[in-house]
């Protein structure tokens, strides 16, 4: 397999214009330089049929992004200087949805789980992983609680 490389143009010694970038796992991603910065949309597909769409601002990722995945998910998100920043939303081909945020990359805070069935379940997050109380709402109204630490369900 061959290495990460890019194909773009230079103009007075900065990269200009349209660019392409091919990471050696298998994804493609397509941009746009000006001025030796990316800027504007930008897109990113990768080899399984996953595909992501995001805009450049003065080099870094900022603004709404998504990505569709080939399963028929789908997640709305923000950029924020490069990284995943505010609220998200994960909607999932079988009708189930998520709403998280996002801070600095990582899940954190808050967050509701939508089961397609009426269900509804609120916990936290902490750097990624479920943290402290999880309560599921069962459409009858019953309450179901769980204790949830580093990821793992503990109670």
């Amino acid at each position: 397999m061959y290495e990460n490389r890019e194909e773009s143009d230079i103009v007075d010694g900065k990269k200009e214009g349209p660019a392409v970038y091919y990471f050696k796992c298998g994804m493609t991603e397509y941009y746009n330089y000006v001025n030796g910065k990316k800027e504007g949309p930008a897109t990113l597909e990768v080899s399984n049929g996953d595909k992501g769409s995001y805009t450049y601002k003065d080099g870094k990722a900022e603004g709404e992004a998504s990505m569709t995945y080939a399963n028929g998910d789908k997640e709305l998100f923000l950029y924020k200087n490069n990284l995943k920043h505010g609220p998200s939303t994960f909607y999932y081909a079988n009708g189930d949805k998520e709403v998280t945020n996002y801070e600095n990359d990582y899940l954190e805070g808050p967050a509701t789980f939508y089961f397609a069935n009426g269900d509804v379940a609120n916990y936290n997050y902490f750097r990624n992983k479920k943290e402290g109380e999880y309560i599921l709402t069962k459409t009858n109204g019953d309450k179901i609680k769980s204790l949830y630490l580093s990821g793992y369900k503990v109670k």
